[in-house]
């Protein structure tokens, strides 16, 4: 009689598991597409503060080189 309710509480805990770990690369991705976003953002404001001969030697690493 306790096996059955044991048994169902085992199943959702080995399906909520796996559940996670599969959140786990949609946060990374997330991560990834936000970082990348917001230094495009401030990569495109400090290349209007700065001369064009002066981005070349005051680009941030972050920033693509255009």
């Amino acid at each position: 009689m306790r096996t059955i309710p044991l048994l169902f509480f085992s199943t959702i805990f080995i399906f909520s598991c796996s559940k996670e770990s599969s959140n786990i690369n949609d946060y990374k991705t997330g991560y990834d597409a936000g970082y990348q976003s917001g230094a495009n953002r401030v990569c495109k404001r400090f290349k209007a503060t700065l001369a064009d001969s002066d981005w070349d030697y005051h680009a941030p690493k972050e920033c693509k080189q255009s």
